[in-house]
């Protein structure tokens, strides 16, 4: 196998550059900057290769509701208990030997570290992220349409350029937010309505 490498680059330069609003392009562009850091501390993390650009259309969506998590708030409109965080799934048996599809990579292993995670708002963020880089991608291998809870955001079709290692996006975005690192201060910093 080829030697794990952050790729897309230039395009999540372009995706955060289209930011309208300057405190979410700041949150993920400092998500962006950390996840490369924790790239770069340890390569041996990263199976495959990590397409940037597919990790920022996944993230800047998401981005205003990471920051209400993290004040504690649960966004409005998805799920049948408004101001409650549902409940996660299970984890799930998972063989490491086995845990890919032809886009995915360690798809279960990111499942569980979501669901599994200590910290219930940030591994609902994570749990979020998870979920709607899967969605991105059926939506465009099924070619239908899909919009997301209130205000009924179309999603976008899009997909990694190459197998697409979900347990390092995850893990990177959980170090992320860790207390004291930019990303998170940016997102504790962020106004939430």
């Amino acid at each position: 196998m080829a030697e794990p490498l952050l790729i897309e680059k230039d395009q999540a330069a372009e995706l955060i550059a289209g930011i309208e609003d300057p405190v979410c392009r700041n949150a993920v562009r400092l998500l962006s900057d950390d996840v490369e850091q924790f790239y770069q501390s340890d390569p041996s993390r990263l199976q495959g290769r990590f397409d940037l650009g597919f990790f920022i259309d996944v993230v800047k969506y998401d981005i205003s509701d990471a920051a209400k998590l993290l004040h504690g708030i649960v966004p409005v409109g998805y799920w049948e208990n408004p101001g409650v965080l549902p409940e996660r799934p299970a984890a799930k048996p998972v063989d490491p030997a086995r845990d890919r599809t032809s886009t995915w990579l360690r798809i279960g292993q990111a499942h569980n570290y979501c669901v599994l995670h200590t910290d219930k708002w940030i591994g609902e963020i994570l749990f979020r992220f998870f979920n709607y880089a899967k969605l991105k991608e059926e939506v465009k291998r099924t070619q239908r349409s899909h919009s997301t809870p209130p205000p009924k955001v179309p999603v976008t079709p899009n997909a990694p350029q190459q197998p697409f290692d979900l347990l390092f996006m995850v893990t990177a975005v959980d170090d992320a937010l860790q207390l004291g690192k930019a990303a998170r201060k940016a997102l504790e910093e962020a106004p939430v309505v």
